[in-house]
């Protein structure tokens, strides 16, 4: 097993248009039912690409394109890991779920402070009440993408009433580099950091290609892999005190209805448990990875679905625990690897 160093800077995002005739025809092939047209990651990222200087050059001045998602409501829409975000310059594929089946409406609207046509907001016409995946095509040529900090605002309503709203902030940078052979060679050495506490402390991650493959920066704290869907590990203080023991105080922190189950140690200083929660009448499952060392506070979806009652929410929450998740299989390993 070969392991990467991820070196990460932080990034700010900003957002704002006006548009021709051509580009409004245009923006009709822009969104695409993906429950029509499926687009595999494995089509689109073969690996990661670095930028990084030789080996001789200042390591400050490494940087990478990058981007942050943001939950402002109730998470009824999801956005999938960007995983090839560092190769990235003129074409965006934005992937997504719709959690709630009584959405009718989803309006993008894109700003870019910097750019020539700096904001955009459309409705999405191929969108139907009930549709559960769909993919927005960000690209230059429509211009709802450009170099610098590209926000994409997206709501969902159902009929005029306004109930999720997230942030999309990416950051393209100019100089990153231009791919046309359409496969990227796996640099040894990407440029992001994981660090302690200290800023002093630089983590290696594990690289696995034939189980939970290459890790893939999601922000400036956070990182997914490129082989394991609904992934994240997010650096977190907030999980420095807690224990199996505690454990109830602080997921009441992030979910108003919830249990748990089947806590248990990983090593010394780290554990995981499933949780289920439950907003409005969507439930989520999900296996929680808690590690007080590195402060690293991992996730993994492993179900979730509509029209589950709060009084139900126990007798689900065992169902659950008797069910295996092949996710699993790739997420425990790959935890247990990160912090050997």
């Amino acid at each position: 097993m070969k392991k990467w160093i991820i070196f990460l800077f932080p990034f700010l995002l900003f957002s704002c248009f006006g548009e021709s005739k051509e580009i409004q025809e245009a923006k009709k092939d822009l969104l695409w039912d993906t429950q029509k047209q499926e687009i595999s990651s494995q089509d689109t990222l073969s690996g990661t690409i670095s930028d990084t200087p030789s080996l001789d050059a200042p390591q400050n001045e490494r940087e990478v394109s990058s981007y942050h998602i943001n939950h402002l409501t109730d998470a009824f829409i999801d956005i999938e890991p960007i995983l090839n975000i560092e190769s990235i310059t003129d074409t965006l594929d934005i992937k997504w779920k719709v959690n709630n089946p009584d959405i009718d409406k989803i309006v993008v609207t894109f700003t870019n402070t910097t750019s020539s046509f700096p904001s955009d907001t459309y409705t999405l016409q191929t969108f139907k009440k009930g549709d559960k995946t769909f993919l927005y095509r960000a690209y230059k040529k429509y211009q709802v993408l450009d170099t610098g900090k590209n926000m994409y605002t997206i709501d969902a309503y159902v009929w005029t009433n306004l109930i999720s709203k997230l942030e999309l902030d990416v950051n393209i940078l100019s100089n990153t580099p231009q791919n046309t052979s359409g496969t990227w060679e796996v640099s040894e050495y990407i440029p992001k950091s994981i660090w302690d506490e200290n800023n002093t402390v630089f983590l290696n991650l594990p690289v696995n290609e034939s189980t939970y493959g290459n890790p893939i920066m999601t922000g400036e704290s956070s990182f997914t892999y490129s082989n394991i869907s609904w992934f994240e590990v997010r650096k977190s203080s907030d999980t420095l005190d807690v224990t199996c023991e505690n454990i109830w105080d602080f997921l009441k922190q992030n979910y108003s209805w919830y249990y748990w189950n089947t806590c248990r140690p990983i090593y010394e200083d780290s554990f995981s448990l499933q949780v289920i929660s439950l907003a409005w009448e969507k439930y989520k499952y999900e296996k929680h990875y808690i590690d007080k060392k590195y402060w690293f506070y991992a996730i993994a979806l492993l179900e979730e679905w509509t029209w589950l009652l709060k009084e139900d929410l126990a007798s689900k929450n065992q169902e659950l625990k008797e069910k295996t998740f092949e996710i699993t299989t790739l997420s425990d390993t790959l935890f247990k690897d990160m912090l050997k």
